[in-house]
């Protein structure tokens, strides 16, 4: 009985040290585990280490590279916003140019219109003037017959020589101001 007792005893002992022992394994086994993972953690740690300075050195060129093309566009907005006020001006003095060239087009075509309707009426006044202009011819050869022969009897109509004369100074006189009117 003190045999079994104390055997009882020794049993319980072992299983108490078989759990710590079996505990301990667990424990180690993860430490291995652990271990195992911090070693591959290290490997890729320097894997990534490795891969972060051509980044870095690349994300630093790239920098500079965006640094210089800002710098860059900065220059040309600059340049844009100078060659913006001194083109401004002049664009708008061909604005204003374009206005009064198209207005003054305009006017010039509204005459022209007018001046197509006036020669159009010169020239019916003309055709109206021209048979005139034969009769004037007839009295001046008239006139010179007469003044050449001295004779009244020989001139048109039976008027005398003083009222073609006035006629023919009107006629003069009003073909003077038609000459005047077509040239104005």
């Amino acid at each position: 009985e003190r045999f079994s007792a104390r055997r009882a005893a020794l049993d319980s002992q072992v299983a108490t040290l078989q759990r710590r022992a079996d505990d301990g394994q667990r424990r180690l086994d993860e430490v291995e585990r652990e271990d195992a993972a911090l070693r591959g953690d290290e490997v890729l740690l320097g894997e990534i280490e490795a891969q972060v300075a051509p980044v870095r050195a690349g994300l630093e060129a790239r920098e500079r590279g965006l640094l210089a093309e800002e710098a860059e566009l900065g220059a040309r907005g600059a340049d844009c916003q100078e060659r913006e006020a001194s083109a401004f001006p002049e664009y708008r003095h061909c604005q204003e140019t374009l206005a009064r060239a198209e207005e003054r087009m305009q006017e010039l075509q509204a005459r022209e219109e007018e001046s197509e309707r006036q020669r159009s009426k010169l020239l019916q006044r003309q055709r109206d003037f021209g048979g005139a202009d034969i009769r004037l011819s007839g009295f001046e050869s008239a006139l010179r017959q007469n003044d050449g022969s001295g004779d009244s009897a020989g001139r048109a109509g039976g008027d005398s020589e003083a009222e073609l004369q006035g006629r023919f100074d009107r006629l003069r006189s009003a073909d003077a101001r038609w000459a005047e009117r077509v040239c104005a």
